[in-house]
């Protein structure tokens, strides 16, 4: 440039001041300049160089044009002030109205609408191909070919054409519309028009045309057996040339398809119902393509729930399918897009999966669906999108399973544990006691902790029961008082121990067991009734023995009260409490109180002296070797009591009492030891002894009992004597158990031990009781060695092992000899001989058995009579009691093993005279214990009752009668007999009482846990013995009165009640046996039931059947309660049984229903229902079926009768009444869902009750919907409301298909369940847990309505749906509930073209009025095929300007691209921009947030804001007036914030179920703070004012990192300046 100035010259150019080009002019015609650009002009006085300017700098003169500024100090005030005078601003207001006006004027108006639809022209084949061709050609203009359209093809053929030519889609589209638009020209003027009418049509066109398509895919057909045709398969997709072109074919439909479905030319409902109709009906091979479909129109499904639900369970139905077709390795992807889909509706709108139906068939498929876990994505933004759309799959699974499981009445949650319950289990625990028990260790009344409260009410009420228990006739035992007396010491003690850890100086618990006893006294049932007082007599004498209750506390208390103190006109109850009871130690002055409290203070002699006086009497006669009289054994046991001595048995505890401890016990006392020196057995001790216990055990006075055994036990050294009393100790072991003695028994067993042994007598019975009754717990060690070391050593010494064993011929002379020897001594030296001989081997016992049965045989040849025969059995049983203390074990096993082996042939044999002798020595060989009774029942009772059953002819009948006779006689003596009886036919006989109680202690063994199963499963033998019609009348009679006799025994009782399992396994099995038409099955239950309950029901003159039935309340008492499950199930198992037989039906009906009316009638508590419940799920299908009908009719009977529903009140209220029932039946209904053949009511039954429940849902709806509802209580009428919907829900459940009748029902059970939901989704009544429950009740009944396959041509899936408009929605109702009501609704989603769109007109003040909304026109609205010209308006578009109330305003539209935010922000403060921003920028703008790229979609509009489902017309108008904005065409919309992927109206549902939930909104980072936020985000504040939420109901969680979306996700917005006047609310 240095070497070359000239070019350097021509370089540079002058500068010259321009502003820039985006700066706007002052004024469009005068030179004004710019705004704000003052450039340098020349001769400005600033160039001036002059000295001054220079050495001082430019100073304006004052004389200046422009006179100097100050600028600290001067103020425009006084200007403006001046300036404005009266009238000024008026006319500035005229003037600018007036330039307003001018303007308007000379605006030009918007031009007519110039559209024409192009017309139809007929066409030859040659011009019809070249205009597709042209069609076809995108290089050719529209609008070139728009003025006429060729006609002819339709349809089909249309499709095939466009395809043919392969037109472009959005070409093709065009043509469609106007081949469409001329097909409905001529209907357009018509009152019937409906715009979207030939969409239905086309879209059956265009469905039939796809289903076309995807039927030439096709599966082979499966070979069939028999057939031998070879067939070969060609599909369209095996080949590659017709797949290429079945695909594009296909590839171009559906991208037709996509193009008619977004701009409505194909109606979107009848496309999507076609659409779950083709996956319900297509073959695996089409499913992949549906599933393609139904992946990309999911969300027109999600809008309404009657296409989503359908498709939910199709779809289901389709993965199942899947999951168990041959090649399902090769449908992965299918598999996986089905169960996408599934995923997307569960989180869009979960309550499409809200079906009963589905839920019961697909459950368990729909957990694994939702559970299923993805591959984890690398980006850790998509990976906490995945766990935040799992987190809402989990929740929305949890709410469809809850809502479905509790209309389908599944899972029902378990009740805790109440006081009955504890109470039961209570019961049975000390039903179970033993002799083994060890109270201390069964933690009774204690929690399944192990821990209890003391003072809690519900310690006490399982205290009360038991006590209850231990005193009622309807429990067996006499151990029962001790027993809880026991327990209630241990609990005191405890207790005791508490307060003494927790304060030392706290009181003892004395005052607390007072109080609670005393109320027990005083308002126990039990208590105050007649028969108790023998059982609580002795229980409070217990009591206040054991210092748990205080009988001077107790008489203070009722002086107090009053109740005693006159004599008997005081309280009955205690009166006689008084009366009855007896105090241990009693002082005179005790005395003396209780004389005058009961007699008054005046009585001289009362009836209790008189008894007293009899009682004496009675005593000396029946024990005249204690008060010197002569000897006089009572020949008799408890029945010769009550004849002998009547006044002391019927006398009160107290008198027995006081006879027995303080008059006869010293008397007693004092003449033992003379009495064992100096008299005879029989006639002295022994005689004394078992005389007296019978007196004391008869009257339960076992403390007595205890002491004369100790007593005697202290001075016998015979051995006889001392087997009597070890006989009494054995007898009564359970009772000293629960006394707690039995360690003192065990020390005065133990001492009586050493003192034999000192004498050289070892006794085998005190040494076993002594070892058993210990069990390790008191002996010492060393102690209990020692008598194990003397057992051993004599075992040792009676059959010394280590010597050679001798043989033992199989004939003993000795023993057939011995009729002829009557000797006594004789015969215990023979026993001894024999021992002696025979001893080292096994066998001898066993041959001097066989011997003495071949003796017996052999002695009833010589013809003797009873008496002799008697005597040769005692002779015999000598003999071999002598054998039997000569053997280490006894001679028990030996005979056992006898009967069960030779002796079963061997018994079948003997006759009438051998059995004469032959049980006599039985029954003695039991009286001695030589043989157990347990052996003589299994040996020879049992099988002789086995044998007999069998028995099919009378000749067998007659060869076992007398076996049979005689085993039945045996049996009644040992286990029956409990009197002193002569002889019977049998030879039968006791003829002393000490015989007699011994039979009794033997008897004990019988009824133990070990051998009870075994007389338990004779029963049902008995029974069949009963009715063998082969057997004699005679013996048949005995059998049953033999079998009646030893049910109603107490000790049977008991040990039934202890172990209530095995007489459930014994009858278990006897019914498992029912093979032949004859079987007694009615007879096995009677028997049952016997044996579990007192027998009330089997009277002389009535039968005993087993439709018989107890009332309900004593069976479900909880005495009874394990007993009558029991009996009821095999009662009910029987009558099951005779429903399935037609000649038994009828009988087995009535009697059912007798029960049924007894439940249904019977207010049931929580546990009843559930015990109940579980008698009847064990009763089999036929019983329960029936059971359920009847309770439904006892349901419709109910809800028939009383007052309106609304009105009643009570327990005894109709919905309460029902409601007992409902949930009966549901507790019994829901272990049998899982049964093959489930239980399910009869139509007749179905049709009965749904008008019951729907005319009482109307008579609620119609008081509700009344005026008068305020004085309504809300939860008495919710509660009755949720009831009858249960009600529904169960009638639903177990129902059948819908008869016409039920279905005439249809129509006014879903209005009124509709009204009944809107009704709560508002105002006073707004309950969202009723809302839903409502709606899903509407649903489910829907669904059952909905029956018909998908695949059916008639199939209608909006039938029975709800149909009314959203504007008719209360204004106050919670969006999410419009929402929820919007699913119900039968319509898809609003075209996008027309959503929210509606017509508008503004009345003469201005306001602007709303009218209908639009309708979308997608066959009018034709594309603009005009040529784009910026510079001229044009009305030429199928949808007129005028419509939008377009006009020109003369306004030029800026373009702000490429400009940057701050020059931007210059000029919209230089001008107002009315369209060149969409709303959301505009609104972030307004709110001063400067708007950030990259914003994702999720901070859109929240819950769809914008639906047209969100709210009515009328809301809209109201919001619309108070939010716009005058200095704005484009008015503000509320902003919303939301998750893209819901879009459908249930979202906040699926977010939250509860009234009143905050929506989690999700706000970007913000740079103002939160209170500059809430003043200037205007947008926000709308939507609290608008919506009514307050800043509690907005939760703002931390907000991502905008950066980190994609481009593509940013806000988009939508121009409006084709349409400024449109109210797009």
């Amino acid at each position: 440039m240095a070497d070359n100035p000239a070019n350097n010259d021509e370089s540079l150019q002058f500068y010259r001041s321009a502003p820039p080009d985006w700066l706007p002019k002052i004024h469009s015609h005068a030179d004004l300049g710019y705004h704000g650009f003052q450039p340098p002009r020349p001769g400005q006085e600033e160039d001036s160089l002059s000295q001054s300017n220079v050495k001082s700098g430019i100073a304006i003169p004052s004389a200046s044009v422009l006179n100097a500024i100050q600028a600290e100090t001067w103020s425009a005030k006084d200007m403006i002030a001046g300036a404005f005078r009266e009238g000024v601003v008026s006319e500035l207001e005229n003037m600018f109205s007036l330039i307003f006006t001018r303007r308007s004027e000379s605006i030009p108006p918007v031009p007519s609408s110039t559209f024409k639809l192009p017309a139809r022209a007929t066409l030859n084949e040659a011009k019809r191909q070249t205009w597709f061709t042209d069609l076809a050609n995108p290089e050719i203009p529209l609008y070139k070919l728009g003025k006429n359209i060729p006609h002819g093809a339709k349809g089909h053929d249309l499709l095939d054409l466009l395809h043919t030519n392969k037109v472009e889609i959005s070409r093709a589209v065009w043509f469609v519309r106007v081949f469409g638009s001329n097909e409905t020209a001529g209907l357009r003027n018509k009152s019937t028009y409906n715009p979207t009418q030939y969409s239905v049509e086309w879209a059956n066109v265009v469905t039939t045309y796809l289903k076309k398509q995807l039927v030439e895919i096709g599966l082979p057909s499966a070979p069939r057996p028999g057939i031998n045709i070879k067939m070969t398969f060609k599909g369209v997709l095996s080949d590659p040339d017709s797949r290429e072109r079945w695909v594009g074919r296909f590839s171009w439909s559906l991208n037709l398809l996509r193009a008619f479905y977004d701009e409505g030319l194909v109606d979107n409902r009848t496309f999507l119902v076609w659409l779950v109709q083709q996956l319900a009906a297509c073959n695996l091979a089409q499913l992949g393509f549906i599933a393609r479909l139904v992946n990309e129109y999911l969300d027109g499904m999600l809008v309404t729930r009657s296409i989503s639900r359908p498709f939910v369970e199709v779809c289901l139905g389709k993965v199942s399918e899947i999951a168990t077709a041959q090649f399902r390795s090769i449908l992965p992807n299918t598999d996986s897009i089905l169960r996408t889909s599934l995923k997307r509706v569960c989180l869009a709108f979960s309550g499409a999966f809200v079906s009963p139906r589905i839920w019961d068939t697909h459950s368990v498929l729909i957990c694994e669906i939702m559970s299923e876990d993805g591959n984890v994505p690398d980006s850790a933004l998509i990976a906490e999108q995945i766990r935040f759309a799992k987190n809402i799959l989990h929740r929305n699974l949890a709410d469809i399973k809850s809502r479905c499981e509790a209309m389908l009445f599944h899972n029902i949650p378990s009740l805790d544990v109440v006081k009955s319950d504890w109470s039961i289990m209570d019961v049975k625990a000390m039903n179970a006691i033993t002799p083994q028990t060890s109270l201390e260790s069964m933690n009774i009344l204690l929690d399944s902790n192990g821990e209890t409260d003391f003072t809690s009410d519900l310690f006490w009420d399982r205290a009360y029961v038991l006590l209850d228990w231990s005193v009622t006739p309807l429990q067996y035992g006499d151990h029962r008082i001790y027993a809880v007396v026991n327990v209630l010491r241990q609990s005191k003690e405890k207790l005791d121990e508490q307060l003494a850890l927790r304060d030392p100086s706290c009181p003892r618990s004395d005052a607390l067991f007072q109080m609670r006893l005393f109320e027990w006294l005083d308002n126990s049932k039990i208590v105050g009734e007649l028969e108790s007082w023998r059982t609580v007599a002795p229980l409070l004498g217990q009591l206040i023995e054991l210092q748990l209750f205080s009988y001077a506390q107790y008489v203070q208390r009722l002086i107090a009260r009053g109740d005693v103190g006159l004599g008997p006109q005081g309280n009955p109850r205690h009166y006689n409490l008084l009366a009855w009871m007896y105090i241990d130690n009693a002082t005179a002055s005790m005395a003396k109180e209780r004389r005058t409290l009961l007699f008054g203070a005046r009585a001289r002699e009362t009836t209790e002296d008189l008894n007293e006086r009899q009682i004496r009497k009675e005593i000396r006669a029946m024990l005249p070797q204690v008060f010197g009289g002569s000897s006089n054994d009572p020949e008799g046991g408890v029945s010769d009591l009550r004849t002998s001595s009547p006044t002391f048995l019927l006398a009160t505890c107290h008198e027995q009492f006081k006879m027995l401890k303080v008059w006869l016990h010293p008397i007693l006392r004092n003449n033992s030891g003379t009495t064992i020196e100096d008299t005879p057995e029989k006639e002295g001790v022994l005689g004394v002894y078992c005389t007296a216990i019978e007196l004391t055990s008869a009257v339960r006075c076992y403390e007595l009992v205890l002491d004369l055994s100790l007593l005697l036990l202290t001075y016998t050294t015979q051995t006889d004597q001392l087997v009597v009393i070890l006989d009494t100790l054995q007898r009564y072991r359970l009772i000293w158990s629960c006394m707690g003695v039995v360690e003192t028994i065990i020390e005065a067993l133990y001492t009586a031990h050493q003192t034999f042994a000192a004498n050289g007598i070892h006794s085998r019975p005190l040494a076993e009781l002594l070892l058993d009754l210990d069990s390790g717990r008191c002996l010492s060690v060393s102690d209990r060695q020692d008598v194990i070391e003397k057992s051993a050593a004599l075992s040792q010494r009676l059959y010394p092992s280590n010597e050679p064993a001798v043989a033992v011929p199989d004939v003993l002379p000795e023993i057939l000899g011995l009729a002829q020897d009557m000797d006594e001594k004789a015969l215990v030296q023979l026993a001894n001989t024999l021992w002696y001989k025979y001893r080292t081997s096994e066998e001898w016992a066993s041959k001097v058995w066989d011997n003495t049965v071949a003796s017996l045989r052999q002695i009833s040849t010589l013809n003797f009579n009873p008496v002799v025969c008697r005597t040769y059995a005692q002779r015999y049983a000598i003999l071999l009691s002598g054998v039997d203390q000569r053997l280490p074990h006894g001679l028990d096993d030996h005979v056992l093993k006898w009967f069960l082996g030779p002796g079963t042939t061997e018994l079948h044999t003997l006759n009438r005279d051998v059995w004469l002798i032959f049980v006599p020595t039985l029954a003695n060989l039991v009286v001695t214990d030589a043989v157990s009774t347990t052996t003589v029942l299994q040996g020879l009772i049992y099988p002789a009752w086995g044998t007999a059953t069998s028995v099919t002819n009378h000749e067998d009948a007659e060869i076992i009668s007398t076996y049979l006779s005689s085993a039945t006689s045996l049996f009644e003596l040992l286990l029956l007999r409990d009197q002193v009886t002569p002889e019977d036919d049998e030879g039968v006989c006791v003829d002393d009482l000490m015989s007699l109680q011994r039979i009794v202690t033997r008897r004990r063994r019988v009824f133990s846990q070990e051998h009870f199963p075994s007389l338990v499963a004779a029963i049902p033998t008995l029974v069949l013995l009963e009715h063998n019609p082969h057997l004699s009348d005679t013996i048949r009679t005995r059998i049953s009165v033999l079998r009646s006799r030893l049910c109603q025994r107490h000790d049977f009782k008991q040990a039934v009640y202890r172990d209530l399992d095995q007489v459930r396994t014994a009858f278990e099995r006897s019914l498992e046996m029912d093979g032949s038409p004859g079987y007694p099955r009615e007879s096995l239950v009677i028997a049952l039931r016997s044996a579990l309950d007192d027998g009330s029901l089997m009277t002389p003159s009535t039968p005993a059947s087993a439709s018989q039935w107890k009332p309900l309340s004593s069976l479900l008492s909880p005495w009874k309660r394990a007993a009558t499950e029991i009996e009821l199930q095999f009662a009910l198992r029987h009558l099951g049984e005779d429903l399935s037989r037609g000649d038994t039906r009828n009988a087995a009906s009535a009697s059912l229903n007798q029960l049924t009316d007894q439940i249904f009638s019977h207010s049931f508590t929580r546990d009843e229902a559930s015990f109940v419940a579980t008698i009847i799920q064990c009763a089999g299908a036929e019983v329960a079926g029936k059971f359920l009908n009847d309770g439904i009719r006892h349901v419709v009977r109910i809800l028939g009768l009383g007052a309106p529903v609304l009105r009643e009140t009570g327990p005894t209220n109709v919905i309460t009444r029902a409601g007992d029932i409902l949930r009966l039946l549901t507790l019994t209904l829901e272990p049998l869902r899982g049964s093959n053949t489930p239980p399910r009511i009869d139509g007749q039954v179905q049709d009965e009750i749904l008008p019951r429940i729907c005319g009482r849902l109307e008579e609620i709806k119609t008081v509700l919907l009344a005026e008068q509802n305020k004085e309504l209580d809300k939860f008495s009428t919710t509660s009755k409301i949720t009831f009858l919907a249960r009600l529904l829900h169960f009638v639903l459940t177990i129902g059948t298909a819908w008869s016409p009748r039920a279905r005439d029902v249809a129509q006014p059970l879903t209005s009124v369940l509709t009204q009944l939901t809107l009704h709560y989704g508002h105002g006073r009544w707004q309950d969202f847990t009723t809302f839903y429950l409502l709606m899903d009740t509407l649903c489910y009944v829907i669904d059952e309505l909905s029956s018909t396959d998908p695949r059916s041509v008639n199939y209608d899936p909006f039938h029975n749906y709800p149909d009314f408009k959203l504007s008719q929605l209360p204004p106050d109702m919670p969006l999410e509930l419009k929402h929820q009501l919007r699913t119900l609704l039968p319509y898809v989603a609003i075209n996008p073209a027309v959503k929210n769109l509606f017509y508008t007109s503004r009345q003469p003040d201005g306001t602007l009025v709303y009218h209908g909304p639009v309708q979308n026109r997608p066959w009018e609205w034709t594309e603009y095929l005009g040529d784009d010209n910026p510079d001229e308006l044009r009305n030429s578009g199928s949808l007129p300007l005028e419509l939008f109330d377009a006009k020109l305003t003369g306004d030029h539209l800026l373009d702000s691209n490429g400009l940057s935010e701050r020059a931007e922000s210059f000029l919209r403060s230089l001008r107002s921009d009315v369209v060149s921003e969409n709303i959301f920028e505009r609104d972030w703008r307004e709110g001063r947030v400067p708007l950030q790229t990259g914003t994702p979609p999720e901070y859109g509009s929240c819950l769809g804001g914008d639906e047209v489902g969100d709210e009515d017309a009328n809301s809209k108008m109201q919001r619309g007036q108070q939010n716009s904005r005058g200095a704005s065409p484009a008015s503000s919309v509320r902003s919303r914030l939301s998750v893209a992927s819901f879009r459908s109206p249930s979202v906040s549902s699926q977010l939250s179920r509860r009234a009143g939930s905050a929506d989690v909104i999700e706000v970007d980072s913000l740079p103002s703070t939160s209170s500059t936020r809430t003043q200037k985000r205007k947008a926000t504040q709308e939507i609290d004012e608008g919506e009514g939420n307050g800043d509690d109901e907005i939760q703002i969680i931390d907000n991502p990192d905008p950066s980190a979306f994609k481009k593509k996700t940013g806000v988009k917005g939508k121009s409006t300046a084709s349409k400024s006047r449109a109210k797009k609310r």
